[in-house]
């Protein structure tokens, strides 16, 4: 689980991420389909982006 202290989010199998803003009552939830042997090491390019998208939808009310 993961949090700024504001949402709450938590990273599945393959890329998968959900984000939920307790404060506005948003889930943000992120399908991902990517293919891969073993557990994902998380690109900061890709991953850190996203979850900032995330959080601005989360806080939208």
């Amino acid at each position: 689980m993961t949090t700024d202290g504001t949402w709450l989010g938590h990273g599945g199998y393959g890329g998968q991420y959900m984000l939920a803003n307790p404060d506005t009552g948003i889930v943000v939830v992120y399908f991902s389909v990517l293919e891969n042997t073993g557990d994902p090491d998380p690109d900061p390019k890709f991953q850190g982006p996203l979850v900032k998208m995330m959080a601005e939808l989360a806080a939208e009310v």
